[in-house]
C-alpha cells in the first residue's frame, strides 16, 4: 500500500495501528519487523518513530 500524496500524520498512525494489528493477528507479534510493518502502509522505516517510540508501544 502506497502512501497517499497529502496525508496527514493522524491518518498514518491510523493506517499503522491497522497493519500493525493485521500483521500480529496473521504472524505473531515475534514474527513482525518495523520493517514489514513500513512496508505495509507505505512509509520508510525511519518515519515509524514519528509515530511510534517502538514496536512494544503498539
Amino acid at each position: 500500500m502506497a502512501r497517499i500524496s497529502g496525508s496527514g500524520g493522524e491518518k498514518t498512525l491510523h493506517a499503522i495501528y491497522d497493519a500493525s494489528i493485521e500483521l500480529i493477528y496473521q504472524n505473531g507479534y515475534e514474527a513482525v519487523s518495523l520493517r514489514q510493518l513500513a512496508g505495509t502502509v507505505g512509509i520508510q522505516v525511519g518515519s515509524l518513530y514519528n509515530h511510534i517510540a517502538s514496536k512494544q508501544e503498539l
